[in-house]
């Protein structure tokens, strides 16, 4: 279509189209367009295709984008701009229409002829006629954190309030009954008294331990006499090791902990188990919680890490585990939108699990409802790109590292005694000797070299590094760089009576660690990744900009490096293998540039290169470029330089490097690291024969000091995952939530509603965790206290104050007893974070040893919100399962002890169904040791509501379904444990009666009554299972004797007292 012009001068053109034009817009390179070419060919497509969903007469207005004016293009919406005024061409409004990244209208791609009358009149400016602005039927919310801060209880401060007047009828009254009793009378509500001790017996034991008593426990506890029985046993319960194993598996719900990595290969997690037997120890250890939030948050970066009390094993570093049991993916197209989903996933996980608050829901706009911005979503993401995945030697790393400083000194030690037989022989050679060294010395040097540091192609220089920015796994590399003008002496790998010499500043793997070994029962068996050996012996670079396609390294010895992109670390399927690279040297190769693979995919990405050594000659890193390897000879010294140094050397009291510039002492340390190669390597020099003995007694004390050593040294340690600290690096706000669109960078910090922006630091050269725990646990935020401790009310009482325990924001409930919570989460700072402090103060409460109720619930207060009574609880899926284990006489208390596989039935099929099945029963052990596997649940524990491990659940569903019947009914399991319950009653000498009795006992937590006993004995009698008053003729056979008693044990495995606590 041509479009015609106004037939007037440019002056007057102007004037005209003045009215419709953008203010500031700059000149166009399309001609104005007419009234009428909008009208008609315009208008009837916006209001057709967009005002449903962006007009002011919008039901709901999507994106905050209104395109019925033309007032709105350029402020756009949540996505930004609608129309760029600069670059027209780039506008989001046609990006969106033409279905590239945005694809709008939703429902289906525009007809051409539509995209190209949009296309003219954007990059024509979009102009729009003079018109009011159409008055909108709702107005644009606008996002206000202040206000929604200053609105919503959750971020009011912690406040101490007076206890109202008590009411003597009630009896003594803890702070916890005053304030439920205050909500009762404000609803002319009376709590209905205490629950009987058999009850609370019962009670205590399901809350605490997850199983129910023995029957020894309830005569000991039953039968007591003192007044402080109950408070005997509650004490009793806090200290037995089975606290630990229920109270670790209300975490691990919200951890999303698993053991494999669900997709469609469920991948195993390597030893995630041992991040589960971390939380039953700091349970059992009665860990601080400020601790257990800042060994969480940054357990890697404590400088005195919490030590195991016996063993000595690092605890600390353990907790970062949880970071990384979430769902990933292998080999996905897009890495950075895998990367984003992962971190969605942890974000959401911190959130809800520390601060009750869903921060996620700002991933692709300020956050609907809370006081909680798309700024503060993405701040987070900075202390994630900051910190990477790594297996840990958690068992021995402290040991290691006192055994690497011991190594360090003997090597100085014997330095020095190497360094005087060079002294003595540099004086004893004579001009023709010394010139054959000086051009052997030149020729050493015609080969490639690295790079100058200064040079823009190096992407990391060990001569540059920072001391902050040194990072390894383990002690393989050392404690620090080789500096520049220093040379480093070790004992040949392999041969005897040598040494090896380096003066180049490089990171060195140390061969003397090659004897470690990992404990690990399994492994990503098809991931590449898991090819690289990272426990022990890694190290990292700071992250960079890859900005080539291939990166080159100047290295000694054979590698492996990994390429960290995106965190991407699950390589099993066609893609991004390249990521994982190798090189092989030839034996007693030296330095060497190696061409790395084709990075191209991942060109104009931030990386990091992790590094470690293959076989057992060593490896030394010096530079890493990008590609191509650099070309040409660049002697760093010629001939007349090295004889300088040689006369220095000469001349010195020792062979030791003096005052000398820095240039001078990078040669006179490599001269000197040159004589000692080669008089290792040429010991039968004449020259040299006077020294050669002094030399092999030095040599061979040094390693026997060396083995030595290695018999000191912890070599077998299990490996667990855990965070490790990079380079500090902000992210940037992802517009609407999409990778390919990133905005501004947005600095690491906490959220702002909790003074998150006053604390932005810029000086941190890591990721900032640890001083994020510290924000977190600081007196003004009211969240971390205030979340815990509703968690734990929740659990013991059965509702939270705040029934929606990960969401104290505005959708989430509001609390029942605001004053209680705060009450308890100032009782909990109070007694210097102590969880059990704060569960005792709650049992022993009033309201917690109420009987439950009987007969109509009350119309004021149906649902118990204001606990006139005690809440009938069901029982979780394990403490169903352990329960049943226990009354039957199979339960294993057995604390750690490793993981029993999952138990496969012909149910359970599909992608990465594992080799191996484990035993129907557990091996008696209690659930909470069944492995966890995200494509291959227990259908059990799953029927019982267990989980699914992708988010937080600080809440489980509660459900009452079939499923839950006819396991009870039909699972193998169950008939198992029935059969054997029955086994073993019929081989203890009781009477029938006497038996029966027990099993009731055991199973219901009670003496049972005669009716009870006398209808048992019939239901057995009944199945033909009696004998004490059968004749001879009449008697059962065995197997019919079994088989009642096995039905009777099924009946009473099936018992509500099973599946309730009362």
């Amino acid at each position: 279509m041509s479009f015609r012009l106004l037939p007037t001068t440019s002056s007057l053109c102007m004037v005209i189209l003045l009215p419709i034009l953008w203010i500031g817009q700059k000149g166009l390179a399309q001609p104005p367009l007419e009234d009428e070419f909008f009208e008609k060919r315009i208008r009837p497509i916006l209001v057709e295709r967009c005002y449903e969903c962006h007009s002011g007469d919008a039901r709901r207005l999507e994106g905050s984008l209104r395109l019925d004016h033309g007032s709105f293009y350029p402020s756009g919406g949540d996505s930004g701009a609608a129309v760029d005024g600069e670059n027209p061409s780039e506008s989001l409004f046609l990006q969106a229409i033409r279905y590239e990244g945005y694809e709008m209208p939703p429902s289906g791609k525009l007809p051409a002829a539509e995209i190209d009358d949009l296309t003219k009149w954007v990059l024509a400016g979009a102009p729009w006629p003079e018109e009011p602005i159409p008055q909108s039927k709702k107005e644009i919310a606008t996002f206000d954190l202040a206000s929604r801060k200053d609105s919503h209880w959750a971020w009011s401060p912690i406040v101490s309030r007076p206890l109202p007047e008590m009411v003597k009828a009630w009896g003594p009254q803890s702070p916890i009954d005053v304030w439920i009793h205050e909500g009762l009378r404000s609803k002319d509500l009376a709590p209905v008294g205490p629950a009987s001790r058999e009850i609370l017996i019962r009670r205590l034991h399901w809350d605490l331990l997850g199983i129910p008593p023995t029957d020894q426990e309830l005569a000991r506890w039953g039968e007591e006499p003192s007044e402080d029985w109950y408070e005997q046993m509650l004490d009793a319960l806090l200290a037995n090791p089975q606290f630990g194993v229920r109270f670790a598996r209300h975490w691990m719900d919200l951890v999303r902990y698993a053991q494999s990595r669900g997709h469609e290969f469920d991948e195993d997690i390597p030893g995630a188990e041992h991040y589960r037997d971390y939380l039953v120890r700091a349970w059992n250890a009665d860990l601080p919680y400020s601790d257990l939030v800042r060994e969480h948050v940054a357990g890697d970066l404590q400088e005195h890490p919490r030590r195991h009390p016996t063993k000595r094993w690092n605890e600390s570093i353990l907790a970062t585990g949880f970071w990384f049991l979430g769902e990933w993916v292998h080999s996905p197209v897009d890495t950075r939108k895998d990367e984003t989903d992962r971190f969605d996933n942890m974000v959401d996980v911190f959130s809800k699990s520390f601060l009750g608050m869903t921060v996620a829901c700002a991933r692709c706009h300020d956050h609907k409802f809370d006081a909680i911005s798309n700024e503060d979503y993405y701040a987070m993401y900075g202390y994630l790109r900051s910190s990477h995945y790594r297996l840990v030697r958690f068992e021995t790393d402290e040991a290691e590292k006192k055994i690497q400083k011991e190594l360090e000194h003997t090597r100085n030690q014997y330095r020095g005694r190497i360094e005087s037989i060079l002294n003595q022989w540099i004086p004893t050679l004579d001009e023709s000797k010394r010139g054959e060294l000086v051009q052997s010395m030149v020729s050493s040097k015609q080969g490639p070299s690295p790079l100058p540091s200064h040079d823009p192609r190096v992407r990391f220089d060990a001569a540059t590094l920072p001391p902050e920015s040194f990072r390894t796994n383990g002690p393989a590399f050392g404690l620090h760089v080789q500096p520049a003008g220093w040379y480093s002496l070790r004992l040949h790998p392999q041969t005897p009576n040598r040494v090896r010499a380096s003066s180049f500043p490089s990171i060195a793997f140390d061969p003397f660690w090659l004897r470690q070994k990992l404990v690990l029962d399994r492994m990503n068996t098809q991931n590449r990744y898991a090819q690289v050996d990272q426990a022990g012996g890694t190290f990292l670079t700071p992250s960079f900009l890859l900005e080539s396609d291939r990166l080159a390294f100047w290295v000694r010895g054979s590698f492996r490096v990994f390429t960290a992109v995106d965190s991407h670390r699950l390589i099993a399927g066609p893609l991004h293998g390249e990521t994982v690279f190798e090189s092989k040297a030839e034996k007693e190769s030296g330095w060497r540039w190696v061409l790395g693979p084709n990075l191209s995919r991942y060109r104009n990405k931030r990386v990091h290169l992790e590094f470690s050594a293959i076989g057992s000659d060593g490896f030394e890193l010096a530079q890493v470029v990008s590609g191509p390897v650099p070309e040409g000879a660049r002697p760093a010294w010629d001939a007349d330089r090295i004889e300088e140094s040689f006369v220095r050397l000469q001349k010195g009291s020792d062979a030791s490097i003096g005052n000398q510039s820095e240039d001078e002492r990078k040669l006179d340390a490599w001269v000197i690291a040159e004589l000692l190669d080669r008089w290792s390597e040429t010991q039968s020099d004449s020259t040299a024969a006077a020294f050669r003995e002094e030399w092999q007694r030095a040599v061979e004390s040094w390693s026997e000091a060396e083995d030595a050593l290695a018999k000191k040294a912890p070599w077998e340690s299990r490996v667990a995952m855990a965070m490790q600290d990079g380079s500090g690096q902000n992210d940037f706000l992802l517009i609407r939530g999409n990778p390919d669109k990133p905005a501004e960078e947005v600095p690491r910090r906490f959220l702002e509603a909790l003074g998150g922006k006053e604390t932005v630091r810029n000086d941190i050269h890591g990721s900032g965790r640890l001083e994020l725990a510290e924000q977190m646990l600081a007196p003004e935020n009211p969240l971390v206290a205030r979340v815990i401790a509703n968690r734990l009310w929740h659990h013991l009482i059965g509702r939270g104050i705040v029934a929606t325990t990960d969401d104290f924001g505005v959708q989430g409930k509001a609390p029942t007893h605001p004053e209680l919570l705060d009450e308890l989460a100032i009782s909990l700072r109070e007694r210097d974070w102590s969880l059990k402090s704060l569960i005792r103060s709650i049992c022993l409460s009033n309201t917690y040893r109420q009987r439950t109720a009987s007969g109509d619930d009350s119309p004021v207060d149906p649902s118990n919100e204001y606990l006139a009574f005690a809440h009938v609880k069901k029982l979780q899926g394990e403490a169903v399962r352990d329960g049943l284990f226990l009354v039957s006489g199979q339960l294993d208390n057995q604390l750690e002890g490793g993981t029993v596989r999952v138990h496969l039935n012909d149910f359970l099929t599909g992608r990465g169904r594992p080799n191996q099945s484990g035993p129907m029963d557990g091996r008696g052990r209690r659930s909470l040791y069944l492995e966890v596997r995200r494509n291959f649940l227990n259908p059990m524990l799953t029927a019982f509501d267990m989980p699914t491990p992708f988010s937080s659940m600080g809440r489980r569903n509660v459900s009452n379904v079939p499923a839950q019947a006819l396991t009870m009914l039909n699972d193998p399991m169950i008939h198992a444990l029935a059969e054997r319950w029955a086994d073993r009653m019929l081989k203890k000498d009781l009477s029938d009666r006497q038996r029966v009795v027990e099993m009731l006992r055991d199973a219901r937590g009670r003496e049972p009554s005669d009716g009870e006993v006398t209808r048992s004995l019939a239901f057995i009698e009944d199945a033909g299972g009696r004998s004490d008053q059968a004749s001879a003729e009449i008697a059962p056979s065995a197997s019919q004797r079994r088989e009642a008693w096995k039905d009777f044990a099924h009946v009473l495995l099936n018992s509500k007292e099973l599946l309730f606590c009362f």
